[in-house]
Order: C-alpha cells, then sequence, then structure tokens
C-alpha cells in the first residue's frame, strides 16, 4: 500500500547546470526530503570526458550520499511492474530514460540524445487515485505525472524492449551518524583532490588505509576503474581529440566544439557553486575567502578564455594557431585547479586546527 506522498512543488527543484540532470534529481530528492543538499556541492569537483564530450561533477556511484546523509542509491536494470512496486512502497527512484518521449519535456531543450547522453527524472510518489507516477525534472522545473504505460515508453532502454535502468533513493538499514563538519571538509577535499589529480594511475585512491576492509578496497579500485577518464585524464582525452579534429569533417568538428562549449558554460558555473559552497561552511579567515577568491576567479577566466578560443578554431581563424593555443590554456587549467584544490585541502585543515 501506497505511503503518505511529500507535495512537491516547483520550488522543490534543484537545477544544478546543463548536462547535470543526474545529480539535479539527486539535489531535488534531498531538497524535498528537508536535507542540507548543499553538503554535496563540497564533493562535486572534478572532470570527465564522455562521448566526447567535457562534464563536470562525479558519477553517480561517486556520490557520497551513504557518508552524508545515510542514504543509499542501488542501480536496478527492471521493467515498469518492478519500478511500480517500488515507488507504491513510498520509495523514490531516479530514472534514465529519453527526454524526446516526455511530454512534458521542451522541445527547445533537446539536442544532447543523438550523442548517447540519457536524462534522468525523479519518480517521487503515486497517485493511487489516477493510477499515475508523480514526476519531478528539475533541468526543467517540471512536475508532472505519468502513466505506466508514458513511464515505461519512455524508459525502456531501446524501443519496444521492457526493460528499465533505474536508481533507489532510500534510507540505509545501517544506523546512522551524521559526521561533524570539520570531517565532512577533510574527506571532501581528500576526494576532490584524489580524483582531479588521478593521472595514470596504477592503484586505487590513497584515501584508503593500510587496514582498509576487502570491501571498501573492492569500492576504491571500483571508483578508480569509473574515473580512469576523470579528472585531468579528462582534459588529456579532450585535447587528443582536439588534436584529431583537423581530421574530421567540417559538420562533426563544428558539433563536437559547439557541445563542448555549452558543457565548459557548465562546468564555470559549478567551480564557482562549489567554492560558494566552502566559502559559506568552512569558517575560512578573511584572508582565505580572499586568496580562495582570487584562485576561483582566474580558474573561471581560464575557462572562458578556452570557450572563446573554440569558437575561434570553429569559425576557421588559422586551425593550427588556435589548437596549440588550446592546448596551451588546457595545460594552464590543469596546473591552475590542481594547485586550488591542494590549496583547499590546506585551508580547511588549517581552519580545523584554529
Amino acid at each position: 500500500m501506497a505511503q503518505h506522498v511529500v507535495e512537491v512543488r516547483n520550488e522543490h527543484n534543484i537545477n544544478l547546470a546543463f548536462m547535470e540532470c543526474f545529480t539535479s534529481c539527486v539535489l531535488t530528492y534531498l531538497n524535498i526530503r528537508g536535507k542540507d543538499y548543499r553538503k554535496i556541492l563540497l564533493d562535486y569537483w572534478n572532470l570527465s570526458y564522455q562521448f566526447k564530450t567535457l562534464l563536470s561533477g562525479k558519477e553517480a556511484n561517486q556520490l557520497p550520499l551513504e557518508y552524508f546523509y545515510g542514504l543509499t542509491m542501488t542501480f536496478v536494470k527492471g521493467d515498469e511492474e518492478s519500478l511500480r512496486s517500488i515507488i507504491r512502497q513510498g520509495r523514490s527512484a531516479i530514472c534514465l530514460c529519453l527526454a524526446s518521449r516526455l511530454a512534458f519535456f521542451p522541445p527547445a531543450y533537446l539536442g544532447m540524445e543523438e550523442t548517447g547522453f540519457q536524462h534522468s527524472i525523479l519518480l517521487y510518489g503515486w497517485d493511487e487515485r489516477q493510477n499515475r507516477y508523480l514526476v519531478t525534472d528539475p533541468v526543467v522545473d517540471a512536475v508532472a505525472s505519468l502513466s505506466p504505460d508514458e513511464a515505461a515508453h519512455a524508459c525502456a532502454i531501446r524501443q519496444g524492449s521492457g526493460e528499465i535502468h533505474y536508481f533507489v533513493l532510500e534510507e540505509s538499514e545501517i544506523p546512522f551518524s551524521e559526521p561533524d563538519l570539520k570531517s565532512c571538509l577533510a574527506y571532501c577535499t581528500d576526494r576532490n583532490l584524489t580524483y582531479y589529480r588521478n593521472r595514470r594511475l596504477d592503484k586505487p585512491s590513497p584515501i584508503l588505509a593500510e587496514n582498509s576492509s576487502g570491501a571498501e578496497k573492492a569500492k576504491a579500485w571500483q571508483a578508480w576503474f569509473n574515473n580512469r577518464h576523470g579528472g585531468i585524464r579528462a582534459l588529456e582525452h579532450f585535447q587528443d581529440d582536439l588534436s584529431r579534429s583537423q581530421e574530421w569533417t567540417p559538420r562533426r568538428r563544428n558539433d563536437w566544439i559547439v557541445i563542448n562549449t555549452k558543457t565548459i558554460s557548465s562546468i564555470r558555473r559549478l567551480r564557482a557553486q562549489v567554492w560558494n559552497a566552502y566559502r559559506d561552511t568552512a569558517g575560512l579567515s578573511d584572508d582565505q575567502v580572499a586568496e580562495g577568491q582570487r584562485q576561483i576567479d582566474g580558474i573561471l577566466s581560464a575557462w572562458n578564455t578556452v570557450n572563446l578560443l573554440l569558437l575561434k578554431y570553429k569559425i576557421g581563424q588559422d586551425a593550427t594557431a588556435a589548437i596549440a593555443a588550446i592546448r596551451q590554456r588546457t595545460e594552464e587549467l590543469k596546473k591552475v585547479e590542481l594547485q586550488f584544490l591542494e590549496w583547499l585541502h590546506n585551508a580547511v585543515r588549517e581552519r580545523g586546527e584554529r
């Protein structure tokens, strides 16, 4: 029997940035549940390169939901019937889908499906009277409902397939004790720095202690494997494609540039949000805030310059010179971002010792 459903309104929606639909659903779920979703931003500095596209943030299984909130997020390969059973029990799920199959999704926001990316929506309840899923989509600020047939159509992994992929969110069965702020800051700056400088590592994160359990080691190895194209490595893969792009057709090259200029704008927005989360919560000194802001301003300016150079490359201004300039700027980005993460790592420890 369905449990009481919290009334969800548009103001519950948290839209992080372009191409951040999955994590936006996670933050919206936390906000609906009355939890401080901003903690996730403390842990949200990274890069990845997927489907020839630069992206910020971390993968679903890299989000520290259990550490921060005592929540588990379990990936399920199911069908509409299994999904309906879970939602009617009062749990929530983030479903992977095609935005073009959602009646409420504005056509103007479509455009990334052709590159291989899926969309994400949050199913937070079940309307017994109407027999419909209650849905929110923070990317387009929509609170809607879907019939079982509509959900099956939008979320099927293949046209005509009954298989649906989704992540179930629920309270962990393990007793939860919320970590203090000092521990949170140390944990997040460790992770941000380790994931970002993941340069040709031959072993998983050094965060692991020598006495870590087998399960913890297995989880760390999996996180390293998932992040092998992340952090600094993402910029290296981007640089490789940049060099090869001269051999592509003009249309393919232009599409690649357009998509990456959009996602770089998203990266800039998220970099600022992560810094703001630390500035507002970490208790940094005035001098530390000023230094952090100086470094962030430089990082945002560097990303903006890369975007401008990509646009110059797109309109055909001396391709060889444009590629060399973009490579130079991305090399600078590796250094200034790593420098900032190392500085932040040390700054929160100085704060904790005061």
